[in-house]
């Protein structure tokens, strides 16, 4: 099978050079493909969403230099990668090089954007809530109950009375698996890591809302007496570098001035 394949694309103004070679490919079903009508594709529900600033910068860099990046769409011409791209050639009404890559879904998308230091857990947290999953909606009806404490610290909370296997492995977020959880434990635990704030601008720093999160579950945790002790000793808690010293910390405080000293280690 003989494709012919652009080695190199120059965009200036109206005006496209591109340089070509024909080359023999062994076992090949994927041709680049270019067109000027861009209506013939569609957004992939689930894909994340289109950055604004990336989309400027993009577009900006393509009206210097056009290099040849074709997108790839799935067989309902659905964009699989390269959304900015499009968009960007679209603005500027360049020429689109695609490749259809067949049945390609979601998961492919994901995969594809897996080892890009651009797709972030909150672009998978907006994902599926574009595609309805119920799990991920109620995680983000959370956050923005607590905003300050961030798509980690809520995704903690809210698996707390999960599984092992269901809880905060990127693996399980990420392919779409979080399960639905309590919310309303969920917000009793949140708004006992928010008492802390009076007392420690670092209250929602991941070690520490973890720290939190073990001593909540221990039977000897006494939530009252934990803030009345803190209320008289302002300033015991400081920045530590793990949660482990945050609950030796911790423990301190709740037992201070008492005989009988209880351990809060989960």
């Amino acid at each position: 099978m003989y494709i012919i394949i652009v080695t190199k694309v120059h965009c200036l103004s109206n005006y496209i050079w591109v340089h070509l070679k024909i080359t023999k490919m062994q076992n090949s079903n994927y041709q680049v493909l270019v067109t000027t009508d861009y209506a013939i594709f569609t957004f992939m529900k689930g894909n994340r969403n289109v950055n604004p600033f990336n989309l400027k910068r993009i577009t900006e860099s393509m009206k210097v230099r056009c290099l040849f990046s074709p997108i790839l769409v799935n067989d309902n011409m659905e964009i699989v990668d390269g959304q900015h791209r499009f968009l960007a050639q679209k603005e500027l009404k360049l020429p689109v090089y695609y490749i259809n890559v067949g049945d390609y879904s979601t998961e492919e998308v994901h995969i594809l954007n897996s080892n890009s230091s651009n797709w972030r857990r909150i672009d998978y947290l907006q994902g599926y809530i574009d595609m309805g999953l119920r799990p991920y909606i109620m995680l983000k009806e959370f956050m923005d109950l607590y905003p300050a404490l961030g798509l980690k610290n809520a995704l903690l909370i809210a698996t707390l009375k999960l599984k092992n296997q269901e809880k905060t492995k990127s693996k399980y977020f990420e392919s779409g698996n979080l399960k639905t959880f309590d919310i309303q434990y969920a917000k009793k635990v949140a708004d006992m890591v928010y008492d802390y704030k009076t007392f420690y601008d670092g209250f929602n720093r991941n070690s520490f809302v973890l720290a939190l999160s073990n001593i909540f579950a221990n039977k000897n945790y006494d939530h009252q007496k934990m803030l009345s002790k803190l209320s008289r000793m302002k300033g015991q808690i400081t920045d530590q570098t793990n949660y482990k010293i945050y609950i030796d910390q911790l423990e301190e405080v709740f037992n201070f001035s008492s005989k009988n000293k209880v351990s809060l280690k989960y």
